[in-house]
Protein backbone atom coordinates (compact mmCIF):
# COMPACT_ATOMS: atom_id res chain seq x y z
CA UNK A 1 0.00 0.00 0.00
CA UNK A 2 1.58 3.30 -0.67
CA UNK A 3 0.60 6.73 0.36
CA UNK A 4 1.83 9.98 -1.78
CA UNK A 5 1.20 13.96 -0.86
CA UNK A 6 0.86 15.23 -4.50
CA UNK A 7 -0.04 18.62 -2.87
CA UNK A 8 -3.82 18.11 -2.78
CA UNK A 9 -4.22 15.61 -0.53
CA UNK A 10 -2.75 12.22 0.20
CA UNK A 11 -3.29 9.45 -2.12
CA UNK A 12 -3.46 5.89 -1.23
CA UNK A 13 -2.38 3.18 -3.62
CA UNK A 14 -2.57 -0.07 -3.45
CA UNK A 15 0.54 -2.88 -4.19
CA UNK A 16 -0.86 -6.33 -4.71
CA UNK A 17 2.39 -7.54 -3.22
CA UNK A 18 1.50 -6.13 0.41
CA UNK A 19 -2.19 -7.64 -0.18
CA UNK A 20 -1.87 -11.75 0.07
CA UNK A 21 -3.28 -14.31 2.06
CA UNK A 22 -2.40 -12.67 5.00
CA UNK A 23 -5.17 -10.18 4.67
CA UNK A 24 -8.11 -13.14 5.24
CA UNK A 25 -11.36 -11.72 5.93
CA UNK A 26 -14.09 -14.36 6.64
CA UNK A 27 -16.21 -12.95 3.88
CA UNK A 28 -14.40 -13.78 0.77
CA UNK A 29 -12.32 -16.33 -0.31
CA UNK A 30 -8.80 -15.04 -0.40
CA UNK A 31 -8.13 -16.20 -4.20
CA UNK A 32 -11.28 -14.38 -5.13
CA UNK A 33 -9.51 -11.29 -3.14
CA UNK A 34 -6.19 -11.45 -5.15
CA UNK A 35 -8.02 -12.09 -8.26
CA UNK A 36 -9.87 -8.96 -8.00
CA UNK A 37 -7.13 -6.73 -6.58
CA UNK A 38 -5.34 -8.02 -9.85
CA UNK A 39 -7.49 -5.57 -11.78
CA UNK A 40 -6.86 -2.52 -9.86
CA UNK A 41 -3.89 -1.35 -12.18
CA UNK A 42 -3.40 2.75 -11.17
CA UNK A 43 -7.01 4.20 -10.40
CA UNK A 44 -9.56 5.77 -12.51
CA UNK A 45 -10.79 7.90 -10.19
CA UNK A 46 -9.88 8.54 -6.15
CA UNK A 47 -12.11 8.51 -3.05
CA UNK A 48 -12.10 10.10 0.21
CA UNK A 49 -11.97 8.64 3.35
CA UNK A 50 -12.64 10.62 6.33
CA UNK A 51 -12.36 10.55 9.97
CA UNK A 52 -13.24 13.15 12.39
CA UNK A 53 -10.85 15.80 13.18
CA UNK A 54 -8.56 15.01 10.38
CA UNK A 55 -7.79 15.58 6.85
CA UNK A 56 -9.04 13.47 4.37
CA UNK A 57 -6.78 11.07 2.38
CA UNK A 58 -7.60 10.24 -1.14
CA UNK A 59 -7.91 6.08 -2.03
CA UNK A 60 -7.53 4.29 -5.20
CA UNK A 61 -9.63 2.06 -6.80
CA UNK A 62 -8.15 -1.05 -5.09
CA UNK A 63 -8.08 0.79 -1.66
CA UNK A 64 -11.28 1.67 -1.98
CA UNK A 65 -12.30 -2.04 -2.88
CA UNK A 66 -10.64 -3.01 0.12
CA UNK A 67 -12.08 -0.60 2.22
CA UNK A 68 -15.99 -0.94 1.36
CA UNK A 69 -15.86 -4.75 0.17
CA UNK A 70 -13.67 -6.15 2.93
CA UNK A 71 -14.78 -3.76 5.37
CA UNK A 72 -11.53 -2.57 6.12
CA UNK A 73 -12.08 1.16 7.46
CA UNK A 74 -10.47 0.29 10.64
CA UNK A 75 -7.31 -0.02 8.46
CA UNK A 76 -7.19 3.39 6.68
CA UNK A 77 -8.62 5.11 9.72
CA UNK A 78 -5.19 3.86 11.72
CA UNK A 79 -3.11 4.83 8.44
CA UNK A 80 -5.25 8.45 8.39
CA UNK A 81 -4.57 8.89 12.01
CA UNK A 82 -0.89 8.02 12.03
CA UNK A 83 -0.67 11.01 9.54
CA UNK A 84 -0.10 13.42 12.72
CA UNK A 85 2.65 11.10 13.86
CA UNK A 86 5.85 13.46 13.87
CA UNK A 87 7.76 10.27 12.04
CA UNK A 88 5.20 11.06 9.29
CA UNK A 89 5.38 14.71 9.49
CA UNK A 90 7.13 15.23 5.86
CA UNK A 91 7.45 11.80 4.50
CA UNK A 92 5.47 12.38 0.96
CA UNK A 93 5.94 8.58 -0.09
CA UNK A 94 4.49 5.77 2.44
CA UNK A 95 4.74 2.66 1.69
CA UNK A 96 2.36 0.27 4.48
CA UNK A 97 2.19 -3.21 4.92
CA UNK A 98 -0.43 -5.29 7.34
CA UNK A 99 1.48 -8.73 8.40
CA UNK A 100 0.08 -11.41 10.31
CA UNK A 101 2.33 -12.67 13.20
CA UNK A 102 2.46 -16.41 13.07
CA UNK A 103 3.13 -16.96 16.55
CA UNK A 104 -0.14 -15.80 18.22
CA UNK A 105 -3.64 -14.40 16.31
CA UNK A 106 -1.96 -10.84 15.91
CA UNK A 107 -1.20 -8.24 13.64
CA UNK A 108 1.90 -5.80 12.86
CA UNK A 109 0.70 -2.17 10.99
CA UNK A 110 4.25 -0.73 9.18
CA UNK A 111 5.11 2.24 7.23
CA UNK A 112 8.24 2.23 5.46
CA UNK A 113 9.15 5.87 3.26
CA UNK A 114 10.52 3.37 0.73
CA UNK A 115 11.42 -0.20 0.02
CA UNK A 116 14.50 -1.66 1.56
CA UNK A 117 14.29 1.51 4.15
CA UNK A 118 13.72 0.78 7.76
CA UNK A 119 10.06 1.23 9.28
CA UNK A 120 9.25 4.09 10.55
CA UNK A 121 5.50 3.33 12.26
CA UNK A 122 5.31 -0.57 13.59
Amino acid sequence: MLISNHGWGWVVMIQPFFISNQLTPTIMDTKIIARNLGHFTGTEEYHKHLYPGKSPILLTDGCSYIRDELQAYWLFDAILIYQAHKALRDVNFQIWELKHLRLDLSWLLTCKEDTGKRSLIS
